[in-house]
């Protein structure tokens, strides 16, 4: 079934580098690497002095500061040491920092590039192995082979118009809702459906059930979006009752930020998508600066200013927002090798639901 008259068609591009390096999973036998206590990274990286960071965070959005908050409290904790930043965020921008790697050239002591590169990266040897564990890093974030760390976790739910849909039905949503034929032709979705991603995994739904669901998604004929923040703006004013796929942060962000007409709940199973990879550079000049500010921006500190400012939190950790809602709820956990199948899989559930895939 294709989707209502008038939507946008989605597309799906593969990253070149991928195509090129082939897709075969990097999900490799654990790598010690650097293994040192905090105290002895916080005095390696005394003498380095300096830190150069390449991190999707901004420094501020909508006046909340994000990335100068997080500067602001890691150098009272860490005066010693200087911070350059540049913002590295899409598709484009860190190709092109992949290919500048991948040719010898590194300009980073800490560099964020999409999960998507994880594979080609270590195929290509860029990434210095470290003992994350050993620095108190949750061992949910940390890569198998110890290579880097995911940073940003997005929980899924529907985001549902409290005009539309009173609060105790919208509590109640599940994801079957989505596919079911009372909500025919008011659903609305985003043309890359990422939590099905997630749910296609063993540990949740699997293959054969997440591509069923996918069809019967497909034939309940639903509004097909290109842009979440278009998909939003829709349905804060009423174009359809609710979005399914759709990122918690986003919805309470814009909760805090005064919105009162849309709700979200968290269908089980709850599905997590590691968006962010962050790592150190083999090159890197300053690699013990870049583990330090690694471990810190994972802690618990560092992680609450992302809370505070964006409810970007690690949502596994009591402290942050989001873990209040999921708490108690089935979450499957991260599964390295569906990760770098991602594209594939992607492909596959597109295929399912009758959308166009572009090579």
């Amino acid at each position: 079934m294709m989707p209502r008259k008038g939507t946008t068609m989605p597309q799906f591009t593969r990253c070149a580098v991928a195509t090129l390096l082939g897709s075969v999973i990097a999900v490799t036998a654990p790598v010690k690497g650097i293994a040192l206590t905090l105290d002895e990274v916080v005095a390696k990286a005394k003498q380095e002095g300096q830190v150069r960071l390449g991190i999707a965070p901004r420094k501020e959005i909508s006046g909340r500061p994000v990335a100068t908050r997080m500067f602001e409290v890691f150098q009272k904790r860490y005066p010693f040491i200087k911070i350059n930043y540049e913002r590295v965020s899409g598709f484009g921008q860190r190709e092109k920092i992949f290919s500048e790697m991948v040719g010898g050239v590194v300009n980073y002591d800490v560099l964020s590039l999409s999960t998507r590169q994880i594979d080609d990266g270590i195929k290509a040897n860029i990434f210095q192995a470290v003992d994350w564990k050993g620095l108190k890093v949750d061992p949910e974030s940390v890569h198998p082979g110890n290579f880097g760390v995911t940073y940003r976790m997005e929980p899924y739910g529907i985001s549902y118009n409290t005009d539309m849909i009173k609060e105790a039905e919208g509590q109640r949503l599940t994801w079957e809702d989505c596919a079911n034929p009372k909500w025919k032709g008011k659903v609305a979705v985003i043309d890359r459906p990422r939590h099905l991603e997630v749910l296609y995994q063993n540990n949740a739904w699997g293959r054969e059930k997440t591509l069923d669901y996918a069809r019967r998604l497909a034939a309940n004929n639903p509004i097909v979006e290109r842009s979440r923040d278009e998909a939003f703006t829709k349905l804060v004013k009423g174009a359809y009752p609710m979005l399914c796929g759709d990122r918690a942060q986003g919805v309470l962000f814009d909760n805090a930020m005064g919105l009162k007409n849309v709700g979200i709940t968290f269908p089980e199973p709850v599905p997590i998508v590691h968006v962010t990879f962050m790592f150190v550079p083999r090159a890197a000049k300053s690699p013990s600066a870049g583990i330090l500010w690694i471990a810190w921006a994972l802690s618990e500190e560092g992680q609450r200013i992302h809370d505070e400012t964006e409810f970007t939190g690690n949502p596994l950790m009591p402290s942050s927002v989001v873990y209040k809602r999921i708490k108690g709820k089935k979450i499957p956990g991260i599964s390295w090798d569906f990760l770098a199948r991602s594209d594939d899989i992607l492909r596959e559930i597109l295929t399912a639901m009758g959308f166009p895939i572009v090579q």
